[in-house]
């Protein structure tokens, strides 16, 4: 079927005499084919207009929703909500490094040395984070292991509740270059709390159900970083 000196039907539908036997034609998709070649869906006749009626009855609903008179209006609402979401995203964003950065200040404080084999010294932070954590235990103990100052470093947090326990270990990159894993520090306080170890190079996690004895765990871990900060400082 050709309709004008524009368009030709090779195949694909029912076919008619003429173009506007279709009646309404309302286009739902377009694809490409092959070279050249396009593939057209659509609906005529009833069918289109009920998509047709459809359409404005969800973008009637839309408009009531975005609190405007007119359906024309909704898109340009619609806009202004999805920048002001956007805005008020990278707001919350910013408040929310800002929590980690002072919740990480506070964990360093409580940093103890340890001292090696040599005159170097280790510097070792293990905490438990219980509460609102303000960050993944992960991002906050990299935040925490930033504040080291050079010095050889091992971050270890703790957090959960009864039925829930997570811990994680974080190396500084001079002692992952002596051989210091951070799985290895977990490796035992992770059966402790019921569960396992995970993770590869400078920074692991370890988890489990039996969150009664993750202080204990905590010690282990504690205890773990202690030993390989002695062994690897000289």
């Amino acid at each position: 079927m050709d309709i004008g000196d524009f368009s030709r039907e090779l195949c694909g539908g029912t076919h008619i005499t003429h173009g506007s036997l279709a009646g309404p034609v309302k286009i739902v998709g377009e694809s490409s084919i092959g070279a050249n070649l396009r593939r057209i869906e659509a609906l005529t006749g009833y069918d289109a207009l009920r998509r047709q009626s459809g359409e404005r009855h969800l973008l009637t609903e839309l408009s009531a929703i975005l609190g405007v008179a007119r359906p024309e209006e909704a898109p340009e609402r619609l806009r202004q909500r999805l920048e002001a979401l956007a805005s008020a995203r990278r707001e919350l964003g910013r408040f929310h490094r800002i929590e980690v950065e002072r919740t990480a200040a506070r964990l360093a404080e409580r940093a103890v040395r340890v001292d090696g084999d040599g005159p170097g010294e280790g510097w070792l932070v293990a905490a438990r984070v219980d509460g609102d954590v303000p960050a993944d235990l992960r991002t906050l103990a990299e935040a925490v292991l930033d504040r080291r100052e050079g010095r050889p470093a091992v971050v270890v947090l703790a957090s959960g509740d009864a039925d829930r326990a997570r811990l994680v270990a974080a190396v500084s990159a001079d002692l992952y270059a002596a051989g210091v894993r951070a799985r290895d520090i977990l490796h035992e306080a992770g059966r402790t709390i019921g569960g396992g170890a995970g993770g590869r190079g400078a920074i692991a996690n370890a988890g489990g159900p039996d969150g009664r004895h993750l202080d204990g765990a905590l010690r282990t871990a504690g205890e773990a970083a202690r030993v390989h900060l002695h062994k690897s400082i000289t």
